[in-house]
């Protein structure tokens, strides 16, 4: 199990190190599939952000995605910022309300990162599942109890 870790170490402190082309790395490989979302990288704050829009049964959701490996834990932040949504522990949430899109130890394979082309989709499918359970009280998609 040490070796695992020391691997998952390592990666992040190669990505860390070369922080500016990793992440220009995933903005190209997500601006391919995602051209509904602007991206910029922010040099200052060390992370790439994306802004777009998502709509669903007429309502617009906008959201923003920071993505970081200097981020703790997962390097990925997505935050719903319109209509403001607020902390609710059934919903898949962090309490800064960033979206829980995946289990950062089940879904991601060992010593690995979850890759940002990867995890876009994910936020129509939360969207879909927030207003499942809106309208029955019940999350719809499989989940790992917090």
């Amino acid at each position: 199990m040490k070796s695992i870790q020391t691997s998952e170490d390592n990666i992040i402190k190669v990505n860390r190190l070369h922080w500016i082309s990793f992440l220009e790395t995933h903005r190209f490989l997500t601006e391919k599939k995602f051209h509904w979302v602007e991206w910029q990288l922010n040099k200052k704050s060390r992370w790439l952000e994306g802004k777009g829009k998502l709509t669903f049964q007429k309502q617009t959701y906008k959201f923003k995605l920071l993505y970081s490996p200097f981020f703790p834990a997962r390097y990925d932040r997505i935050y719903i910022t319109s209509p403001s949504i607020g902390y609710n522990n059934e919903i898949h949430m962090y309490g800064d309300l960033a979206l829980c899109l995946y289990h950062p130890v089940f879904d991601v394979p060992n010593g690995q990162i979850m890759p940002l082309h990867r995890i876009v989709p994910w936020i129509s499918e939360w969207i879909i599942n927030y207003k499942k359970w809106q309208k029955y009280g019940i999350w719809f998609s499989d989940e790992i109890a917090h």
